[in-house]
């Protein structure tokens, strides 16, 4: 074709070290927030009567569990002056050695089991489902939330592990 013209290879170089930089920008950007998500999280999770245990100690930083559990006391701050004592129904413990966004990642795909109630509790029915159906359902709701945060987590590259050659996810 005779009015294309060869495309300048140091120019093209040049674009895909800018588009790097922005994302790399955007990428700080929604992970410096992730403080701002985890101190919520910490102040809110006793209001549902849930323990946030961080000093979980295992072998890897990717371990997380939830499980019912009614042993620890907790305060639910009222307001600047009353604050309110109960005990707990679960507690979401994950691994000390995690950073804060993997601790972000591992609170919520810990949450999206007890929401998506996986968690054999006396007020609501069982769900009897696979674990691979349990862990693709509990992860997408990590991944739905983080990516509406803004924030980056492997959970695609996990949720891509369940996703079988044809194309199926665990039904």
């Amino acid at each position: 074709v005779v009015d294309t013209k060869q495309i300048d290879k140091t120019r093209k170089e040049d674009e895909n070290i800018i588009i790097e930089r922005i994302i790399n920008r955007h990428i700080a950007s929604c992970q410096s927030e992730v403080g701002f998500y985890m101190k919520n999280l910490r102040e809110n999770l006793p209001k549902y009567g849930i323990h946030y245990n961080s000093d979980y100690q295992v072998g890897s930083e990717m371990r997380a569990e939830i499980r019912l559990d009614c042993s620890e006391k907790m305060y639910v701050k009222i307001n600047k002056d009353h604050h309110v004592e109960h005990h707990n129904h679960f507690t979401i413990s994950v691994s000390s050695r995690a950073d804060e966004v993997e601790q972000l990642a591992k609170i919520l795909h810990e949450l999206g089991h007890l929401f998506c109630h996986h968690i054999a509790c006396s007020w609501w029915k069982d769900r009897f489902y696979t674990k691979a159906e349990k862990e693709f359902e509990a992860e997408t709701v990590s991944y739905l939330v983080a990516k509406r945060l803004g924030i980056y987590t492997p959970s695609i590259e996990y949720l891509s592990y369940y996703v079988d050659e044809k194309g199926n996810i665990p039904s």
